[in-house]
């Protein structure tokens, strides 16, 4: 923050200087430093458009750099959601199709023993009549 301050201030301060320099020019009716300011308006000018050229590439480089790289992070983001959803859809799907694997907490009750063995001996009768 102390910087950027800093930087303010220091910027205010030229452009005050630099009015007020172009106003006693003005009063006094003197150009400073006659036929050579005109030279070294051309060359600053020349220098600053080269910079702001460069500055413009560096800046349009370095956008397309990040959105390529937003672009790349949001698929990979959606990619992964994809999967994860896929994930589980598939488990939901096997829950309801009862491919799940059952896992035994105990012993059955008794009344599921009382099915089985009835169950049992169903198809044993079934196996001997054929």
């Amino acid at each position: 923050m102390g910087i950027a301050f800093s930087f303010f201030v220091i910027s205010f301060l030229g452009i005050i200087s630099l009015s007020f320099f172009r106003w006693w020019e003005n009063r006094k009716g003197v150009k400073f430093l006659g036929e050579k300011r005109e030279q070294l308006d051309r060359f600053i000018k020349r220098g600053s458009m080269r910079l702001i050229r460069s500055g413009y590439y560096f800046f349009e480089r370095s956008l397309s750099m990040i959105l390529t790289q937003s672009v790349n992070l949001f698929w990979h983001i959606i990619q992964q959601v994809r999967i994860f959803l896929e994930k589980k859809l598939v488990r939901v799907l096997d829950l309801i199709r009862g491919k799940g694997s059952l896992k035994k907490k105990g012993s059955a009750s008794f009344f599921l023993q009382n099915v089985s063995e009835y169950k049992q001996t169903l198809r044993d009768l079934g196996d001997r009549k054929e």
